[in-house]
């Protein structure tokens, strides 16, 4: 991915996103713990705080600190049975910028092929935390790459190209360049058909804006849409990549520690070809 899962919610000072109390897990979290990676029950809380202390000691991210490792935001969208049917149809799905790859868990404990679904991930180190997170490195260690998206070998990725590619809290790390560059190469990993699609969630503001992000290496900027801006930057990269593409968004509802004030929301979005 190119960048991890990262996002900065709001403009922070790392230890006030550490979250300190124990982990309140989710039933899908719950779940998919005890059922797909066989973590005792009287263990799960103890499990996820290991994990993410030494995680913690590597990315002080809010992801890392809030836990929301364990947000499996797949499947937050109304179109997610379409999703799961298209995967058990045979078509294949990317996640980029997966994270501890918690949504390629979501789909594959939902029924879909392992062999259908795949996860990048800038840091390796991520993925390997998903592997002890999850205890499943002996069943998906072939799902997923290491690698930067803005690479010329698109992260390990050159050559391939999906049916559907999700992209959660990814593209609005980026100044605008960056993210025109970014989301052309994403563009390029799909299947060029009518149909194929990347949606995801992100961050987006009422008024767009450009700000420091200084866990921005490239420029130290981010760029946060509202809807125009982003159906803007949606054109101008089909036009760089000479595909017909049409975007849907929706501002979401949300946890209310992923919240913050500036009129930051989320949105969820689905880039399509037409």
């Amino acid at each position: 991915m190119t960048t991890a899962n990262t996002t900065e919610w709001v403009d922070h000072d790392p230890e006030s996103t550490y979250q300190k109390e124990d982990p309140d897990l989710s039933k899908v979290a719950h779940d998919i713990l005890i059922q797909y990676s066989g973590i005792p029950e009287d263990k799960l809380v103890s499990h996820v705080r290991e994990v993410r202390e030494r995680a913690w000691k590597v990315f002080q991210y809010p992801c890392i600190g809030k836990y929301a490792f364990l947000d499996f935001s797949v499947s937050d969208r109304e179109s997610y049975p379409q999703v799961l049917e298209r995967l058990k149809g045979g078509q294949t799905l990317l996640d980029v910028a997966c994270c501890f790859g918690q949504d390629v868990r979501k789909l594959v404990y939902d029924g879909a092929p392992i062999t259908n679904v795949f996860g990048s991930e800038l840091e390796q180190r991520f993925v390997d935390l998903g592997f002890d997170l999850f205890q499943d490195r002996d069943r998906l260690a072939g799902q997923f790459t290491a690698g930067d998206l803005f690479s010329d070998d698109l992260g390990g990725l050159a050559g391939k190209q999906f049916d559907m590619i999700h992209a959660a809290s990814f593209f609005h790390l980026f100044s605008w360049k960056d993210q025109v560059d970014v989301m052309s190469r994403t563009v390029r990993l799909l299947k060029p058909k009518s149909g194929s699609v990347i949606f995801g969630r992100q961050t987006a503001v009422d008024e767009a804006r450009e700000q420091d992000h200084p866990a921005n290496p490239r420029s130290g900027k981010m760029y946060r849409h509202d809807d125009s801006t982003f159906r803007k930057l949606v054109k101008e990269v089909g036009e760089v990549t000479k595909v017909d593409l049409k975007v849907e968004i929706k501002r979401m509802e949300v946890r209310e520690e992923l919240m913050s004030s500036d009129g930051v929301h989320f949105i969820s979005f689905s880039i399509i070809i037409g």
